[in-house]
């Protein structure tokens, strides 16, 4: 489900606006205190079960069109003391006072099974695992340890009626706000205290980026461990078989080692493999019926190994073409064991990622989540992406999301006071006035 028209009726008491949504990019464009990222909140809050955000801002309601034409309304319940919503959808409905108490109970289904002796309740919706550290999630408690308490799976933490679960459910949502080179993340030497303490973004990614790598390298290893296992057998039945496939012309033969060889070359380029010292192909060997067979299985299983590294290393190229584009004086690289690598053009030196400006972290950090962070086909929620780049660096902005989400398909929603990110993208823009 997608999607198509939002619609937030006297937001602040004051404002009526619609929003169309485009198929990828849609840009809401105004000035400042018109309500843009309190829409972006309000929007994240229903989607990511964080009902506490739609009570945030004061409006009468809030208006979802579908791409099956239905509509979910959100409404204020004026009518009580303390705050309600009424979530409305066709002809059934739910307030959020009753999900809101449902969720209650699920956490009761926690304490219930889980001692204290495992985790406590730190927060709203937080647990800490006192064993490790860790912080989690409600969900996430339930997921981790479903296995061994079933009994956790009786009850719905979100409390959600299932219609309206449904709807929040086919659609995965995620925001970047305007506080985005400062992150929380565990202190995990602090098992007993709560330990989220706020780390450079810049750094988290240059280490998140490491592991990544490091995982898209096992994969790679263990799809080439079943290939060679069961090589042997593989080369003894295209000897039986001595078909056009298997027996290739000489010119044909090393067309296709070359261009194996200019793949390795590339995945080298981008630092997904080390530089190896590799003899160049004799080309005076006599070909035989033997030789073409065995080569053309060669050819077929190492395409199949480098395979696993195609999305990452599109992914990683398309990452260092952009910034090195951009930033001056400065060039970054891949290197398997380091991962991001800065280096100054004019003298040669190391430049720690940290010690990028505010710009240029601020470029680094979206580009990086964009293409690394999320799971295709996810609602991205940008707030302000013009913070600190310069003006040359707005305008390309459209152009260089558009690169991105041909290989991260994903729609965006894009809240900006600044016409230079539009450029001459204004058929992707929803334009909010003050129209009272």
């Amino acid at each position: 489900m997608r999607i198509i028209q939002y619609e937030v009726e006297k937001l602040y008491n004051s404002f009526n606006h619609q929003i169309t949504f485009n198929e990828n990019i849609t840009i809401i464009l105004g000035q400042n205190g018109l309500g843009k990222t309190a829409m972006l909140t309000m929007l994240y809050g229903l989607f990511s079960h964080d009902f506490h955000l739609l009570l945030k801002y004061p409006y009468d309601s809030i208006i979802l069109t579908f791409d099956n034409k239905k509509r979910l309304i959100i409404k204020k319940d004026k009518n009580q003391d303390e705050q309600d919503i009424d979530f409305t959808y066709g002809h059934q409905s739910i307030k959020l006072s009753t999900i809101l108490q449902n969720a209650e109970s699920a956490k009761r289904y926690i304490r219930k099974y889980l001692s204290v002796d495992v985790l406590r309740h730190i927060d709203e919706d937080l647990w800490q695992i006192r064993q490790t550290g860790e912080v989690l999630s409600s969900i996430e408690v339930m997921s981790r340890y479903s296995s061994l308490y079933p009994q956790l799976l009786e009850s719905n933490i979100y409390g959600c009626p299932q219609w309206l679960e449904e709807i929040i459910s086919s659609i995965k949502i995620d925001f970047i706000g305007t506080k985005r080179l400062q992150t929380q993340v565990p202190n995990e030497e602090r098992t007993y205290a709560r330990r989220l303490e706020i780390h450079d973004t810049i750094d988290e990614d240059a280490q998140d980026f490491i592991r990544l790598l490091s995982s898209t390298k096992s994969k790679a290893a263990a799809i080439a461990a079943e290939i060679d296992k069961t090589y042997p057998n593989r080369l003894i039945e295209q000897f039986k078989e001595e078909n056009e496939k298997t027996i290739l012309k000489k010119s044909q033969l090393v067309k296709n080692l070359n261009k194996l060889n200019t793949l390795r070359n590339e995945l080298i380029e981008v630092g997904l493999m080390d530089v190896t010292e590799d003899e160049v192909l004799d080309n005076t060997f006599v070909l035989t019926k033997e030789i073409s067979t065995v080569f053309n299985v060669y050819v077929e299983d190492s395409n199949k190994k480098l395979s696993a590294y195609s999305d990452m290393s599109k992914r990683v190229k398309l990452f260092i073409d952009l910034i090195n584009k951009h930033f001056l004086y400065k060039k970054i690289t891949i290197s398997s064991t380091e991962g991001f690598t800065l280096k100054s053009t004019i003298t040669d030196e190391k430049i720690l990622l940290k010690q990028l400006s505010s710009g240029e972290q601020h470029m680094f950090i979206l580009y990086y989540h964009l293409l690394f962070k999320y799971a295709p086909n996810t609602l991205i929620l940008l707030d302000e992406p013009e913070i600190s780049l310069h003006i040359s660096w707005q305008k390309d902005f459209i152009a260089d999301l558009l690169q991105i989400m041909e290989l991260n398909p994903m729609t965006l929603l894009i809240a900006t006071h600044a016409p230079s990110i539009v450029r001459s993208h204004w058929s992707l823009t929803s334009e909010l006035e003050a129209s009272l």
